[in-house]
C-alpha cells in the first residue's frame, strides 16, 4: 500500500519542485525590477537634488519678499492717498473749467479784426524787407 502511494508522492514532489522553480524565477524577476526602480530613484534624486534645492531657495526668497511687501502695504494710508487723488482731480477740474470760461469770454470777432489789421500793417513792411 505504501508502495502504491510512493509514485504519487514523487509526482507531487516533482510538481512542487516545478512550481518552486517558477516561484524562484518570479522572485528573481521582481528583485531585478526592484533593483532597477531603486537605481532609477537614486539617480533621479542625485540629478534633481540640486535643482530642487535651488527651487526651495528661490521660494524662500520670494516668500521673504512677499512678506516685506505685505508689511509695507500695511503701513500705507490708502484712504489718505485716495483723498489726495480726489483733491487733485477736483483742482484740475476747477482749473479746466476756469480755462474754458476764459476761452469762451474771448471775443472772436474782435480778435479776427485785430489779426486782419496786423496783417495789413505787416504786409507792406514785409515787401520792403524782401527786396
Amino acid at each position: 500500500m505504501e508502495n502504491d502511494k510512493l509514485p504519487l508522492i514523487i509526482d507531487e514532489l516533482r510538481e512542487q519542485k516545478k512550481y518552486l522553480k517558477k516561484q524562484t524565477r518570479l522572485m528573481q524577476l521582481y528583485s531585478g525590477l526592484l533593483l532597477i526602480l531603486i537605481v532609477t530613484i537614486t539617480a533621479a534624486a542625485l540629478f534633481l537634488g540640486p535643482q530642487i534645492a535651488d527651487v526651495l531657495k528661490t521660494t524662500q526668497t520670494v516668500t521673504k519678499d512677499l512678506e516685506k511687501v505685505a508689511s509695507e502695504l500695511e503701513g500705507v494710508d490708502i484712504s489718505g492717498m485716495l483723498a489726495n487723488v480726489n483733491d487733485l482731480v477736483s483742482d484740475s477740474q476747477a482749473t479746466v473749467q476756469e480755462a474754458l470760461r476764459q476761452m469762451q469770454a474771448i471775443d472772436i470777432e474782435t480778435l479776427n479784426e485785430a489779426i486782419d489789421s496786423l496783417y495789413q500793417i505787416i504786409n507792406p513792411l514785409s515787401s520792403l524787407f524782401r527786396r
